[in-house]
């Protein structure tokens, strides 16, 4: 028989009051939600890069299709002056606003949203004279605009803009 010193270094096998997780059953739950906390944030981290990737690209095509929008837009505004197209007062006034806001700065972030709405106005008069994919430098801006509102637009891409809160800017595409 045991003696009561033996018994007493035995070890307890008396589980404290109230339920308890046992060590072996909590681990494997808790490392697989880290590892989906870690695959989730690598993959937000992966699609910023590739939404600030693209969005480079768009700003550096900028400079040669703002040239090129530049051109177009005079072209247009100096036939609203000389009265050649026909347009009404609210779309008048919008085109003048966004004109000279388009003027006053060569920065891709400010100017492609003024250069929207002076397309979408042009579009409205049903001026269809030269497309807008008509010059090389357009195409182009175009093309990596799509790219960026898909990389946007995707669940990870959604998920990166509401998780980080990014603020990007306007894009300019022939839809809007």
């Amino acid at each position: 028989m045991a003696t009561a010193s033996e018994s007493s270094n035995a070890p307890s096998r008396v589980a404290p009051p109230g339920v308890t997780i046992r060590g072996k059953r909590f681990v494997a739950p808790f490392v697989i939600v880290l590892l989906l906390l870690l695959a989730w944030t690598l993959s937000i981290a992966i699609q910023f890069q590739t939404i600030m990737t693209r969005l480079d690209r768009a700003r550096s095509d900028w400079p040669a299709a703002s040239q090129d929008l530049a051109k177009r837009f005079a072209v247009f505004d100096a036939d609203l002056k000389s009265s050649g197209v026909s347009i009404n007062d609210t779309d008048l006034a919008a085109w003048n606003e966004a004109y000279a806001a388009y003027q006053e700065t060569s920065q891709y972030d400010r100017q492609s949203i003024h250069a929207a709405i002076l397309e979408r106005i042009r579009s409205k008069t049903g001026d269809r004279s030269v497309p807008l994919e008509s010059t090389p430098s357009i195409k182009q801006l175009l093309a990596r605009e799509q790219d960026r509102l898909q990389a946007q637009q995707s669940i990870v891409g959604r998920w990166a803009i509401t998780a980080l809160r990014l603020k990007l800017p306007g894009t300019f595409t022939s839809s809007e």
